[in-house]
């Protein structure tokens, strides 16, 4: 019998130390990033981590690298240029143009569109509790980014004649 239990697994300590690890990446990018082109960011770091990926895939998982066909090879490709490719390129400009708060607090909209692609396309159900907490989602990013209007003073001409 598999159950859930209330303590820190070893796959507890890999999301958090992978999480501290995006931080700090996000914030390094960010200092740096006036000095690079945003593709050259992206560029070099998959260029020399693919192959060690490739590597320890044959090494930890050969069953699931074991036959590559057209399908398989499309659907890398199209991970490695569109998703990674283009997904990193997109976030790294914003991530120059905006800053790491407001960029990181857009990165609650996957799973927001995951769960209204996932009830849209494949039929899942979308519960009132997934749509309240669509909407505190939603709200929670709304108030991060919300900026306060600040109010022009009044010019108050004075006549001396």
């Amino acid at each position: 019998h598999v159950g859930a239990s209330a303590g820190i697994r070893t796959g507890d300590l890999f999301i958090l130390g992978t999480t501290i690890l995006w931080g700090i990446n996000a914030v390094y990018v960010k200092r740096i990033i006036d000095d690079f082109r945003v593709f050259h960011i992206v560029l070099y770091p998959m260029l020399f981590s693919v192959p060690f990926f490739l590597l320890e895939g044959f090494i930890w998982d050969p069953v699931m690298i074991g036959e590559v066909d057209f399908i398989i090879l499309s659907a890398l490709l199209y991970q490695g240029f569109v998703t990674a490719g283009f997904g990193f390129v997109l976030w790294n400009t914003f991530l120059k143009i905006y800053g790491v708060v407001t960029v990181h607090s857009f990165t609650f909209i996957i799973p927001m569109s995951g769960v209204i692609l996932g009830g849209l396309i494949l039929g899942e159900p979308i519960t009132n509790n997934i749509l309240v907490s669509l909407v505190l989602i939603g709200t929670g990013i709304f108030v991060v980014n919300y900026k306060r209007k600040e109010a022009i003073p009044s010019v108050q001409i004075s006549r001396n004649v």
